[in-house]
Formats: C-alpha cells, structure tokens, sequence
C-alpha cells in the first residue's frame, strides 16, 4: 500500500476539506483517510466527518454562544451526549488547552490565539483519530 501525505498551505489549503467533504476524481490508486475510501464515493460521509476533526484558521466559533456551548453544542447534537457529559467533556479539553477559567466567556472577549485554542479544544472533544488544522 503506498501512503501519500497532502500538506495544506495557505494556497491549497482547502484540499483535505475538499477530500473529506466531496471525492475528487481520482486517476488510479485509492484514497484512505482513517479507514474510510473516499475516492469511490461510496464511503459514508457522516462517519469520515466523525473521525476526521478540522480546526480552520477562521475558528468558526459562534460568537452569540459561550465557549463552553461552542464546544457541547456538537457532543449533544451530533454525538447524542447528555448535557451534563458534554459540560464535563468541555471542561476537560478547556483545561488541556490551557482555558479552563474561560468557560463562560464569549468569542469576542479572547484573544485570537485562545479563540484558536478552543478550536482546537471543539474539536478534540469529538475524539476525532486525525485533526487536520487548515
């Protein structure tokens, strides 16, 4: 099995999203992003999006949510945890990336490096096995 490495740069940095978000036409060869063939385009989309975490240099926080709801917002949603798990999720990733006092702030009260950490932190909160940080 040969294994290939795509670098996202300023210029391209939309090739793993495109990847993960739609299957490119591929020429020969596969595909493979955590087990998943995403150059069939039978794979199912819904569990690569579940194991491939994207942190983008936009952050893409929701600036009418606290950081605490901008990160339990996809564990209740998406992954079904009940309120009280996701709190404790939340806080558990806010404390690895070093915000744990920051909890109830809002996005416009951060500095942009914390608004990236907590980025970082939504998405280890979903146990992804890649983040890709594009």
């Amino acid at each position: 099995m040969q294994t290939s490495r795509i670098q996202c740069s300023p210029r391209s940095h939309d090739r793993l999203h495109h990847l993960r978000e739609r299957s490119p036409a591929i020429q020969g060869g596969r595909i493979v992003i955590c087990g998943h063939d995403v150059g069939t385009g039978k794979s199912n989309r819904a569990e690569l999006r579940r194991d491939v975490g994207m942190v983008f240099q936009s952050y893409n926080l929701f600036p009418h949510f606290t950081v605490e709801r901008n990160i339990t917002l996809a564990l209740t949603l998406v992954k079904k945890n009940s309120k009280t798990e996701a709190q404790r999720i939340a806080a558990e990733v806010l404390a690895l990336v070093g915000l744990a006092d920051k909890s109830a702030s809002y996005p416009e009260q951060l500095s942009g490096g914390q608004q990236q950490r907590v980025t970082i932190a939504r998405s280890l909160a979903l146990s992804p096995q890649v983040i890709a940080q594009i």
